[in-house]
């Protein structure tokens, strides 16, 4: 009966380090995302002023 439940209810170790992996990706992808929007906005900026 155990081996039935555990796949329902995944185990918390490897859950939490795949969420803390999710956790750096996304910082950094919108760390990435973010630096090159304001790069493109300073652009802008420059370019129109």
């Amino acid at each position: 009966m155990s081996e039935e439940q555990a796949p329902s209810g995944p185990p918390p170790g490897p859950s939490s380090d795949s969420t803390e992996d999710l956790d750096k990706r996304l910082l950094v992808q919108g760390a990435v995302i973010g630096g090159l929007v304001l790069i493109v906005l300073i652009a802008a900026l420059m370019g129109a002023f």
